[in-house]
């Protein structure tokens, strides 16, 4: 049981079948804690333009299930490493801000997606939630 996760084949091919895989690995890795395997998550850097092809619905799913997952600050920081967040909406080049996140006490879970996007919204300083929320069609 080595706790790494790896793309089935070619991880390359894998997230060009469906980019919304790479979202898939940061939340699979925030759900169970493992480390991405390097050359899935080369891949998954490599290949996170493709993220913008992905409707915001599919994003947001997987991005709120992350979020509330037990490890999110792994997948969080896998996605802060890969730069996906430049592809989620009204996110680009919100790393710094992103980071915010991680002073949050470092046993925090957040305990419903209310929570965890009030926290987003904090640490990414949104003056506009509603319009923020919006972008995410979560409204």
């Amino acid at each position: 049981e080595k706790q790494v996760l790896r793309a089935v084949g070619v991880a390359s091919e894998r997230f060009n079948e469906d980019a919304l895989r790479i979202m898939r690995g940061f939340r699979f890795q925030a759900s169970l804690g493992f480390a991405l395997e390097p050359e899935t998550f080369k891949a998954m850097k490599t290949l996170t333009p493709l993220l913008e092809k992905i409707s915001v619905e599919r994003t947001f799913v997987e991005f709120d299930k992350l979020l509330l997952a037990p490890f999110w600050r792994r997948g969080l920081a896998s996605m802060i490493e890969s730069q996906a967040y430049d592809y989620l909406p009204d996110m680009a080049s919100s790393q710094d801000k992103l980071n915010r996140l991680f002073d949050l006490e470092t046993d925090f879970t957040f305990e419903s997606s209310e929570q965890a996007w009030a926290a987003l919204l904090w640490a990414l300083e949104i003056e506009n939630a509603q319009s923020f929320l919006k972008s995410w069609k979560t409204s």
